[in-house]
């Protein structure tokens, strides 16, 4: 959401720029917006990312309660095990694999976290935040909420898995607090998207995590991954496996767009837009000096 914001922005700062030229421009009378291609341009664009914006919104679980009540009914709680309370309204189910078979172990589930730690079972460590525990470094609160899920950061051999009830072409999610140890060993996580005949369909590995103090440390902070396949839906599961040394990994998820590779992604789709009100804008300008 933060992403189609910085978006929206950008494009109504333009928008506002030409404005001011317009007013400037004392011998051109006022003109209609379909008389003006750059402004129609900039306002198709604007209604596009708009749009866009609003699609996103409608698949991103951010795990944040809605009057204090998950999707299901469920009352949030610390710590709850959360395994099918998003499946009726998203059409998604969390839990563990432990044997590698890409399906979901019987009775297991991922936990859900609240920033306040309100119990003694913490989701992972911030070192580089206002609090030991499950708190965002300084400028990414807003990001990571009041909740989150996290894994049981005991076994690294377990896998986290999410399962669909119908296929998707496209989802994103963060992983948070990638971390190093000052012995060398490391943090690291493998996400890979399946088929419902379990064939890779795309995978993504996360950077190696170092320790809170080198520079450029995603200690308490997130790391985006997505996918982007094309023509038929078909991606079914989604499996995180640990990569690296450690022999525990606590990790934080959140911000699951469920069927859009929307978080954290870059922003093509603006400078296209851009790209696109530039041209139109410089054949505008030449018709004018005509």
């Amino acid at each position: 959401m933060l992403k189609n914001f910085a978006i929206s922005e950008k494009i109504r700062i333009l928008s506002c720029t030409m404005q001011r030229r317009e007013k400037l421009d004392t011998d051109k009378r006022p003109r209609a917006i379909t008389q003006s291609p750059a402004r129609f341009a900039l306002l198709l664009a604007l209604a596009t990312v708009n749009g866009q914006a609003m699609a996103q919104a409608s698949d991103l679980i951010t795990f944040e309660p809605v009057g204090g009540y998950l999707p299901d009914g469920t009352l949030a709680a610390d710590n709850l095990a959360i395994n099918t309370q998003y499946r009726a309204q998203y059409g998604v189910s969390f839990g563990v694999d432990s044997d590698s078979n890409l399906e979901i172990d019987l009775g297991s589930a991922l936990r859900l976290e609240d920033t306040a730690n309100s119990s003694d079972v913490w989701g992972y460590v911030s070192t580089n935040a206002d609090a030991d525990y499950n708190n965002a470094a300084v400028g990414f609160e807003s990001q990571l909420g009041d909740w989150f899920l996290t894994n049981n950061g005991v076994s690294t051999s377990e896998d986290l898995l999410i399962q669909y009830d119908n296929p998707v072409n496209a989802a994103s999610g963060e992983i948070w607090d990638l971390d190093g140890r000052t012995n060398g060993n490391y943090e690291r996580w493998k996400i890979s998207a399946y088929d419902d005949s379990n064939n890779l369909v795309s995978s993504v590995e996360t950077p190696i995590g170092l320790h809170n103090t080198v520079e450029g440390s995603l200690d308490s902070k997130p790391w985006a991954w997505s996918f982007d396949t094309t023509g038929t839906p078909q991606i079914m599961k989604i499996a995180m496996e640990f990569t690296g040394t450690t022999n525990l990994s606590p990790l934080g998820f959140n911000n699951f767009a469920t069927s859009t590779a929307s978080v954290g992604a870059p922003e093509p789709q603006f400078w296209a837009m851009l790209s696109c009100f530039g041209f139109i804008s410089f054949f505008a300008y030449r018709k004018r000096q005509a």
